[in-house]
């Protein structure tokens, strides 16, 4: 009997654990970056994505250069090739719209606008140690003004 009880409290402790990690790897969000190019929607899923403002700190006589700029950092989980094409055009700005879902529905959808966005930089790297990927892509986009909830920054 003590062994059923032991052997049954192993179990459930086991099964307590398994669930536990499985949710750990759920993605509670998803990330998606559209934009228009050339008459077509581009749509790439996003591993993170994140964003800085830069206003001038000097004295308009300062003897510094101006630096205001909207700086916006996306990872894509994949390079897609209407993307590489989007990309291409070095004077292209497109109008990107971030879009972050909550998957269990609780809160609301997050929009994020890049207004006049430039794709100014890509970077990709690559590791063989990479538990799920074996590299990463960084894009840099600079933007003219962000909308966020409904207010537009410029900086």
């Amino acid at each position: 009997m003590k062994k059923q009880f032991t052997l049954s409290a192993v179990l459930l402790l086991l099964t307590f654990c398994s669930t536990n990690l499985l949710a750990q790897n759920e993605k509670r969000y998803s990330i998606e970056m559209s934009f228009n190019f050339n008459g077509k929607t581009v749509k790439t899923a996003l591993a993170s994505a994140s964003y800085s403002i830069n206003r001038e700190l000097y004295e308009e006589d300062s003897s510094y250069a101006p630096k205001k700029y909207i700086y916006y950092s996306a990872t894509p989980i994949k390079l897609e090739k209407d993307l590489l094409l989007a990309i291409k055009d070095k004077k292209a700005s497109y109008d990107i719209l971030i879009t972050m879902t909550d998957n269990y529905g609780k809160e609301a959808k997050k929009e994020t606008l890049l207004k006049k966005a430039i794709i100014s930089s890509i970077a990709e790297s690559y590791s063989p140690y990479a538990y799920d990927a074996a590299g990463s892509i960084r894009l840099g986009i600079s933007a003219a003004s962000i909308v966020l909830d409904g207010v537009e920054l410029v900086p």
